[in-house]
């Protein structure tokens, strides 16, 4: 059985879609979990409605929690052998689940996902021998953009006690991504598109919070949990992660700018050189380098060198 946890919140426009999309799949062994986060719209209703039309559906209401404990709260009743993941304003192609299961099946893996977008020149199916070539696929481009739980299948024994940080507003579904796959032995990609991504403002991916600074601090944040435990992560992965915590300061460093944050702006050049005393950086790109060098030892003078380097 698969559980299939869905946060909801203010999705009316979308809710019906998504839910006809999963009850229609070929494989029906389901256990359906909609966590009404606190909508205040018609969701709850619509949850309700469709709870009632199904026996295989569980809906739980709770009040405005954010997305991190809504996914939480499936997790702690979910009962299926698999657990995938579906936002409220997406929706699945009927064959979805049977695909990601058959394919996690036949090659003995611990994690299946399939394409966003198709990616050219790939095989229908890869198969991802190590836990190092999994965490470069979900942080890296090779096969498109596979960070979140959505387009994904896991195994329940192996998420364990894994939870969504629910103080981390941006990038914890990365986060999470990441941690279950320092878990794994392997997985396979299929490059099909069969979930259909619709991000929209207004529901589960709860990015209507005005601050954009705030996003990428924790977003930034998010990046540094990575990289507290990388003993079982090849070099390789480790420089990744790296590089993706220093690009986070940096972008945090310019959104302070923008906003007019000097404080923020200080704060950030002395994130970033402890970042660089602290985490080795050698085979980063060279211009990358110096960049966050002159960021973080020279930030009197970095919003100059940055301007004159930028039309370069």
């Amino acid at each position: 059985m698969i559980s299939v946890i869905i946060p909801v919140y203010n999705a009316e426009s979308t809710l019906r879609r998504c839910l006809d999309s999963i009850l229609n799949q070929l494989y029906s062994s389901l256990e359906i979990i909609l966590v009404d986060d606190g909508s205040k719209d018609n969701s709850g209703r619509i949850c309700d409605e469709y709870g009632e039309q199904d026996d295989r559906i569980i809906v739980i209401h709770q009040g405005n929690k954010g997305v991190c404990l809504a996914r939480n709260r499936g997790l702690d009743i979910a009962k299926g052998e698999y657990v995938g993941f579906v936002d409220s304003d997406d929706y699945i192609d009927p064959d979805y689940f049977k695909i990601l299961l058959d394919n996690m099946g036949k090659s003995k893996t611990d994690i299946c996902f399939s394409a966003l977008e198709e990616v050219p020149n790939i095989a229908p199916s890869t198969f991802i021998s190590n836990k190092n070539d999994l965490v470069s696929l979900i942080i890296g481009q090779k096969f498109g953009n596979n960070a979140g739980p959505f387009n994904k299948l896991f195994k329940n024994s192996i998420i364990g006690s894994l939870r969504f940080d629910k103080d981390i507003f941006v990038g914890e579904d990365t986060l999470f991504d990441v941690e279950y796959a320092k878990k794994c032995r392997n997985g396979v990609f299929v490059n099909k598109v069969m979930y259909h991504y619709d991000q929209r403002t207004s529901s589960s991916s709860y990015m209507s919070d005005p601050s954009k600074l705030f996003k990428y601090l924790t977003y930034a944040e998010s990046r540094k949990k990575m990289l507290l435990d990388t003993s079982t992560l090849s070099d390789k992965c480790r420089e990744m992660l790296i590089h993706s915590y220093l690009n986070s300061i940096l972008n945090c460093y310019y959104q302070s700018r923008y906003f007019h944050n000097q404080k923020e702006e200080r704060r950030m050049c002395h994130v970033m050189k402890e970042a660089l005393k602290t985490y080795r950086h050698d085979n980063l790109p060279i211009r990358q380098k110096f960049t966050y060098w002159m960021m973080g030892y020279f930030p009197s003078i970095f919003p100059v060198w940055n301007a004159i380097n930028t039309r370069l």
